[in-house]
């Protein structure tokens, strides 16, 4: 039976910053990169490792996801994933290099093994490379991203798990109302104004006069 995903198994799953912290002091080689690329670009594990350099485009910004969950897509990526992206190893064909074979990538299962021993010294066991991901989808949706935009930056078919993100921190979305409610009712002031300057006063009646006068 498949567990039905809520908003509160997502803020279950979420790592905080405190806990990526301790995680970061933890982390070191392979595992680092792996760790800090997903944080930094959402892009899911299998997504990941499957990148060869060929597939970086870090002018252009882009990594370029061939065999996706949602099919093959461009997935942009900002000024900082760059950076850490140009300081890597490029000796290899692919992004993540293999433990005994360098021309390899990275198997899922070593990345998963270290991944556990981390978890297990940094006393969060509850807490999977996946997770990561929702990290991003989280920060994305309280930095006011809409539904759109945060399904395109972690590659979602739909809009149907995008929303949970979206939904998440109410600051953006009143910080959005506030903005538009402002703007509306400077319109309607200004309105109001241009009005009443172009008014012209209907004359009464007057009283003791005959209406053929």
């Amino acid at each position: 039976m498949q567990t039905k995903i809520t908003k509160k198994l997502v803020d279950q799953m979420q790592p905080g910053p405190t806990d990526m912290l301790v995680f970061d002091t933890l982390l070191k080689g392979f595992v680092l990169n792996a760790v800090r690329l997903l944080l930094l670009t959402g892009c899911r594990v299998g997504e990941l490792l499957a990148l060869r350099w060929a597939d970086i485009d870090l002018e252009a910004g882009a990594l370029y996801i061939r065999d996706a969950k949602a099919g093959a897509r461009a997935h942009p990526i900002g000024a900082v994933a760059a950076a850490f992206l140009a300081e890597m190893d490029h000796t290899s064909p692919w992004l993540l290099l293999g433990i005994k074979d360098t021309k390899k990538p990275l198997a899922a299962n070593t990345l998963g093994h270290a991944w556990s021993r981390i978890r297990a010294r940094a006393e969060l066991q509850d807490v999977r490379l996946h997770d990561l991901r929702h990290t991003v989808g989280t920060y994305a949706g309280q930095a006011g991203a809409n539904a759109f935009l945060v399904r395109d930056k972690l590659g979602h078919k739909t809009l149907a798990m995008t929303g949970r993100y979206v939904s998440k921190d109410a600051n953006p979305l009143r910080e959005l109302s506030n903005k538009v409610e402002g703007r509306i009712m400077a319109a309607l002031k200004a309105g109001q104004a241009e009005d009443t300057g172009q008014v012209v006063p209907m004359p009464t009646k007057r009283s003791g006069r005959s209406s053929a006068e």
